[in-house]
């Protein structure tokens, strides 16, 4: 027997990271917004870091948040702006944030 391991929202290990950090108190973070699966189900309530809302439904969803920005996952792609810290989502690239990070004190 082969076992397939496919790239689509469901259960994998972003949607067993997402449960358990909703049910698990004194828990909180930020998953990253290109992980797949991490809005599978239905919910509504507090987003993961605990700072807003959140409605997903399998396939669309919304989060609003201070830590999270403002979200839309639309078939397991999300895309969003940051507002702490300020940066732009888009499906397939990592956060874009709006300002240079300094390295090294330069």
């Amino acid at each position: 027997m082969t076992i397939l391991y496919r790239p689509w929202p469901g259960p994998n290990s972003n949607t067993f990271t997402e449960r358990v950090m909703r049910d698990v108190d004194g828990v909180s973070g930020v998953l990253e917004h290109n992980g797949v699966g991490k809005d599978y189900g239905v919910y509504f309530g507090r987003t993961m870091g605990g700072s807003g809302l959140e409605f997903h439904a399998t396939y669309l969803g919304l989060a609003v948040g201070l830590r999270e920005g403002v979200e839309m996952n639309l078939l397991g792609l999300t895309a969003g702006v940051g507002i702490w810290p300020p940066s732009i989502k888009i499906p397939f690239l990592p956060e874009i944030p709006f300002r240079k990070k300094v390295v090294g004190g330069e």
